[in-house]
């Protein structure tokens, strides 16, 4: 866990010893009775979740599985307002490319770092990068959706975006090999360690690695 959900997690404790009344930090239910320490104490955190979600880990540690706090409800990212879905997709380039670009390669950088805690950068990822909506740690791939993603190799926005991009990272326009995955309405940013190596072909968007769904 990082610091900054460390540091959310003794907060949610904090306001659960000082009697607040919240949902559910597990599955965002409104079903936390009162006094707090009436409802289950979790199996994963110093916290109380619960009754159905006190039997659920009790079931699942029975089972010898896991259900990760990045999952929980009280954990998933706060995202910032965005209008890709309204514009084209060279214009969405263009933007994440001229502000977002330095926020994601720090990002790529965490994950590639300390892979232990790339879940959690991943949903950190999603409160400094508007518009993102969804990402991958390994192979990274960061995904916006736009109105249309179709873009053009020669347009004057995707020539500059481009250029503007830092020299570890690349664009896809269409070809096999190159950096860019785009489907309608979306188009997908992947990272190379170097201009000279290009990594494997990304799994197709449709197919998420195994982990909990991130909100959309």
């Amino acid at each position: 866990m990082t610091e900054r959900m460390e540091r959310k997690l003794l907060d949610l404790k904090a306001r659960q010893q000082a009697g607040e009344h919240m949902p559910c930090p597990r599955c965002g239910g409104n079903r936390m009775k009162e006094p707090v320490h009436t409802n289950a104490l979790s199996r994963a955190a110093d916290v109380y979740v619960c009754d159905d979600c006190g039997t659920a880990e009790a079931m699942l540690a029975f089972m010898k599985q896991q259900y990760p706090l990045t999952c929980w409800a009280a954990f998933q990212p706060q995202r910032p307002p965005a209008d890709f879905k309204a514009r084209p997709a060279h214009e969405v380039m263009g933007i994440v490319l001229r502000t977002q670009s330095e926020d994601l390669q720090r990002i790529f950088l965490l994950c590639r770092d300390d892979p232990e805690n790339a879940e959690w950068h991943r949903l950190e990822a999603f409160e400094s990068c508007p518009g993102l909506s969804e990402l991958w740690p390994q192979p990274f791939q960061a995904k916006f959706r736009a109105a249309e993603a179709r873009c053009s190799s020669d347009s004057r926005a995707a020539r500059t975006a481009a250029s503007e991009w830092p020299q570890t990272w690349s664009i896809r326009k269409a070809n096999a090999g190159e950096s860019v995955r785009q489907t309608p309405g979306a188009f997908c940013f992947v990272t190379r360690p170097t201009l000279a190596h290009v990594p494997p072909e990304p799994s197709p968007l449709g197919v998420r690695p195994t982990r909990c769904q991130s909100p959309t």
